[in-house]
């Protein structure tokens, strides 16, 4: 539960910023705020972002659902495919 919450801070807290995660030392600075270690923030920002193969099987409306490879094409190709038909 405390995991939860402090990734809910994390994200609150980026946002407000608008803090960049491709900025260097960005990581350590957010375990130094939270009181964390570095693995734990690394692990949380896994948690709130994902890694990018599950993004990629994941769908982008619900977060939920799996999508298998024709559903990914069709979101990729977007609304051309549907002029096509």
């Amino acid at each position: 539960m405390r995991a939860r919450l402090r990734q809910a801070d994390i994200c609150r807290w980026l946002v407000a910023t608008e803090t960049s995660l491709l900025v260097p030392g960005v990581q350590r600075a957010l375990a130094d705020r939270f009181g964390v270690s570095e693995a734990t923030m690394s692990r949380d920002l896994r948690a709130i972002f994902g890694t990018p193969s599950q993004a990629l099987h994941k769908c982008p409306i619900c977060g939920s659902r799996a999508i298998d490879a024709a559903g990914l094409e069709a979101i990729e190709a977007g609304t051309e495919r549907l002029r096509s038909l």
